[in-house]
């Protein structure tokens, strides 16, 4: 559910990036329907994992909905873990702009500083989670 979401969020221009948008605005709702199903049918990553670094303060906040290893605590919840640190440095900042209209992102990112973004983003661009499928 959460794939489908991002993937109509993407197309519909809710959520911004300029690669996402384009390819989701070229997928009709049966593809990101087929996508999202067969994303959703591989293997989900497991929470456990050794953390790697020292988590920044400002991460204690993520933790009760991405974990603190990064790995969502609800299948609704988006796993940080291993993701891109430009990626979630982005999504960060479109929600403390408000170009992410999602309103629980939206009131902790405004709280963040740029520094704390940066340092929030490199963290958990380092943990072991974000494996690519292979087909």
């Amino acid at each position: 559910a959460h794939m489908m979401a991002a993937l109509e969020e993407y197309a519909s221009g809710a959520r911004w990036h300029p690669t996402m948008q384009g390819q989701a605005s070229t997928l009709t709702v049966q593809d990101r329907a087929d996508l999202a199903a067969w994303f959703t049918s591989t293997a989900p990553i497991k929470s456990g994992a050794k953390q790697v670094g020292t988590p920044p303060a400002t991460a204690a906040a993520c933790g009760a909905c991405h974990g603190s290893d990064g790995i969502g605590t609800l299948d609704e919840y988006p796993n940080l873990a291993g993701q891109h640190a430009d990626y979630l440095a982005q999504a960060l900042n479109d929600c403390r702009l408000g170009k992410r209209k999602n309103p629980i992102m939206s009131t902790f990112a405004q709280q963040l500083t740029r520094d704390d973004i940066h340092a929030l983003a490199e963290y958990f661009s380092k943990q072991p989670g974000l494996v690519t499928p292979k087909l």
